[in-house]
């Protein structure tokens, strides 16, 4: 993935009495405007309706602004399908009754994608115009959401039509002292920050239109910084997504030689600034052995790597356990020349956990639940042979999400009581079978 941080956009506000004047649209460094205890609505569709799901965007909202000590609650009020008409005649039901101090307004979405039924630019306005009138005259402080896009495509012709409804959100954010969070703008930046010959259409969307988790993250880094919080603030919340800077990543290999890692002797080696590992005719690997991080055994954390693979085959392990002569046992993010394992989830004992192109959920007793994320034969387009490729491995709770060069290449849920794993070690493969030669570098987690 890039490592490039999207611009940043802070938010200051001049504190006063007035309601009013606290919303004034102030990008200076360096406070936040939300205070201590205060209770944030969210108003939204089907995007917003998903942001109340772990690991949406208004769940990270809160969770990074509780971060900052502020005990803020949320009031979540994002229903599917909804339009601007819809949202202001139950806009007193959902949000104005529950007495929030801050509501944040997604909507724009349906307004277009609906055609026919759709709602058109001068009723949207005035729509959008009423709830925030209505909102700032309840005492409720409004930031306004630009809406997100309509495909991940900004030429085709929704998108064309909704960045007028965006420009009117702008405008009403100054006449009405809103705060702001240009989504949109920061959608399109953040779709330029992936590989050039990553899959288009579902970088950030599962759908083209609803969030991945990569972009409820880009959707939340976008409100947190408008409420004011800094890029370090951001940083040490955990908040990162596409253009992550690496904040909170450490370094697992310093390039030069294995410290930090116990290693086979004769086995593993720096080459060009790589872990290394080679097997030949001369010198075959007969067993299984692996590199091993000697840095403890993490549970929930990120781990990138880039990776270079010439034949054979090999892996990373992670929540794995040790066993003797450098051997392990446990989850394996697998990898081959072949291109048949690459990118699946392993498991020693288990077999396949997750192949490409899966979702995989394992209930308590092992039952699996597979669901088609994507095709197999068209991911494994995106992984180089014979050169450097990024892997990228988050873990979090039962979930393992295993990705390739900025894509998705599979999931899983596990849940199977005794088999399941929640920490474990680090460790590199090399493997039998044919000549291979393998190398690790650029090795980088965050817990």
């Amino acid at each position: 993935m890039k490592t490039k941080c999207f611009a940043c956009v802070c938010v200051v506000l001049a504190i006063c009495c007035s309601s009013f004047l606290l919303q004034a649209e102030t990008k200076v460094s360096g406070r936040i405007a939300v205070t201590k205890g205060q209770k944030i609505a969210f108003l939204g569709d089907s995007i917003t309706a998903a942001g109340r799901r772990k690991g949406g965007y208004c769940q990270l909202v809160l969770g990074a602004l509780n971060k900052q000590g502020l005990e803020v609650t949320g009031v979540f009020a994002g229903i599917g399908g909804h339009k601007s008409n819809q949202m202001l005649a139950r806009l007193d039901r959902d949000v104005l009754k529950h007495k929030p101090d801050w509501m944040t307004l997604s909507c724009g979405v349906n307004d277009v994608w609906h055609g026919a039924r759709g709602v058109a630019l001068e009723p949207y306005k005035k729509n959008i115009t009423e709830i925030v009138t209505r909102a700032q005259a309840a005492g409720v402080k409004v930031m306004l959401l630009t809406s997100t896009m309509i495909g991940e495509d900004q030429s085709n012709a929704r998108n064309q039509k909704l960045a007028g409804y965006n420009a009117f959100l702008k405008q009403l954010a100054r006449d009405k002292k809103c705060l702001l969070a240009d989504l949109n703008t920061d959608m399109q930046e953040a779709l330029k920050k992936f590989p050039k010959d990553a899959p288009k259409g579902k970088q950030l969307t599962s759908d083209g239109v609803h969030m991945n988790a990569l972009g409820n993250i880009m959707m939340a880094k976008g409100v947190l910084r408008a409420f004011g919080m800094t890029d370090q603030q951001l940083a040490a919340c955990g908040i990162g997504g596409p253009d992550d800077d690496k904040a909170g990543f450490v370094s697992l290999f310093n390039g030069k030689d294995l410290t930090g890692w116990d290693a086979k002797p004769n086995w593993w080696f720096v080459e060009d600034g790589a872990i290394t590992s080679q097997s030949t005719p001369e010198k075959p690997c007969k067993k299984c052995n692996y590199i091993i991080w000697k840095g403890g055994e993490p549970g929930d954390f990120e781990l990138r790597l880039k990776y270079k693979l010439v034949g054979g085959n090999s892996g990373i392990q992670i929540r794995s356990q040790r066993r003797p002569d450098w051997d392990t046992f446990g989850y394996q993010a697998d990898m081959d020349a072949a291109g048949t394992w690459t990118g699946c989830i392993f498991a020693h004992a288990r077999g396949k956990v997750a192949g490409r192109g899966t979702r995989t959920v394992i209930d308590e007793k092992g039952k699996k639940t597979i669901t088609k994320i994507g095709d197999p034969a068209k991911l494994i387009k995106h992984v180089k042979a014979n050169d450097w490729n990024e892997y990228r491995i988050i873990a979090k709770g039962p979930k393992l999400t295993l990705m390739i060069n900025g894509v998705v290449m599979c999931e899983a849920v596990d849940n199977h009581k005794g088999k399941a794993a929640g920490k474990g070690i680090i460790a590199l493969q090399v493997h039998p079978g044919p000549p291979m030669k393998v190398q690790f570098k650029d090795i980088m987690l965050k817990k």
